[in-house]
């Protein structure tokens, strides 16, 4: 797909997440999204990855299909009883539920909750999560950019019962800064059960290495929103990871490595190049400002660059599916700028299994992407959501 932005009229220039969030919606007439397909009815195939999957070197007969048309969804998120939950920019959060439902019947979608969010530059609802026992604890947590205060991002925690929303509370304020751009926004939980969080540097280079600023940082967390007290700086700082420009892209591999996405300079604040994917772990510093891509003077250089290209990483996954044997243990991420799913390894090598071009996916794959419990890949364009397998 490569709608949305032409519909408004607007020239793209992909040059950094700025491209990304300025082109929103042209009109405040807004429909609700609309489901376009159901996904396969397959659901009978297996959901867990043993070693024949993997050795079977299986990949899905069908190219991926066009399930939601959708504003801008920044965010995807699938629970176990497979909901599928994203989040609009400008505020808003739906539900559709891809468990089945009636024979031939397409399934709702329903409006869960909608945020009062400033859009202007790259602020907006930014990021999704589920809580990791969401059975049990029916919680969605959301990074969003209060419209009542431009200069700070808020978390929220959101508690649900039958999809009503019981209590929506802010759980962590951080600092956006005045700037237009580089807020992060991404959300996710890794295996020890804490929230993690992207921020960016919120056009503030200096801030990214500086401990004592959590801009330009990944965060850690208890799901309270509380700093735990076993912090890779100590007990008193959320600060887990530094030296992030801006990263739109956190993931937990089910081995528990995590990786961020992080865009590269745009110009202003160095040339137009070296976006990065990077293996994060805690207490480590990737650079930034004093070096990206190839350009490493000091910190954990990326596992993967994108040399002079310019390609705008956005959201990231793991593959560890049985409809993707050979895809298993691969890292997926999205291109803003070329809308298109990158596959590499974990050393950062092109991805050659299962594809017809070396490290390149389908297209449409721009803002972000999720495996969901049925071993399908989720992800989305600027208009629209797709399923694949």
């Amino acid at each position: 797909m490569k709608r949305g932005l032409a519909s408004c009229g607007l020239r793209v220039t992909a040059i950094g997440i700025t491209a990304l969030l300025v082109a929103t919606a042209c009109s405040k007439s807004l429909p609700p999204p609309e489901i376009v397909s159901a996904p396969p009815d397959n659901s009978s195939a297996p959901e867990q990855t043993g070693i024949s999957d993997i050795l079977s070197q299986s990949m899905p007969a069908e190219d991926p299909h066009l399930l939601i048309r959708a504003r801008f969804p920044t965010a995807l998120a699938v629970s176990p009883s497979r909901q599928l939950f994203f989040a609009e920019r400008e505020g808003r959060i739906w539900k559709v539920d891809l468990s089945g439902g009636k024979k031939d019947k397409e399934p709702p979608v329903h409006l869960i909750e909608e945020i009062a969010v400033s859009t202007e530059g790259e602020r907006g609802l930014l990021g999704l999560a589920l809580d990791p026992d969401f059975v049990q604890h029916p919680y969605l947590y959301v990074f969003a950019s209060p419209a009542s205060n431009k200069e700070i991002s808020t978390v929220h925690r959101i508690e649900l019962k039958d999809d009503q929303v019981v209590k929506d509370e802010v759980i962590i304020e951080l600092p956006a800064g005045r700037a237009c751009c580089h807020k992060g926004g991404r959300l996710a939980f890794g295996p020890d059960g804490k929230l993690y969080v992207t921020v960016g540097d919120g056009l503030a280079p200096s801030a990214s290495p500086d401990i004592n600023d959590l801009r330009g940082k990944i965060l850690r967390y208890e799901p309270d929103g509380s700093i735990p007290r076993n912090g890779a700086f100590g007990p008193h700082t959320p600060v887990w990871a530094t030296g992030l420009r801006n990263s739109f892209g956190l993931v937990f591999s089910s081995s528990g490595e995590a990786y961020a996405t992080d865009n590269g300079p745009s110009g202003s604040d160095g040339p137009h190049c070296c976006d990065e994917v990077n293996r994060v772990r805690p207490g480590e510093h990737y650079g930034w400002p004093n070096s990206y891509g190839s350009r490493y003077r000091e910190g954990t250089p990326p596992i993967w660059h994108s040399g002079e290209e310019v390609v705008v990483p956005t959201g990231i996954t793991v593959v560890s599916s049985s409809r993707f044997g050979a895809l298993n243990g691969a890292v997926a991420f999205c291109s803003f700028a070329l809308r298109q799913m990158f596959v590499i390894d974990e050393a950062g090598r092109k991805w050659t299994e299962g594809l017809s071009e070396p490290g390149r996916g389908p297209s449409g794959c721009a803002l972000d992407i999720v495996q969901g419990p049925d071993a399908r890949l989720y992800f989305a364009d600027t208009d629209a959501i797709y399923a694949w397998g």
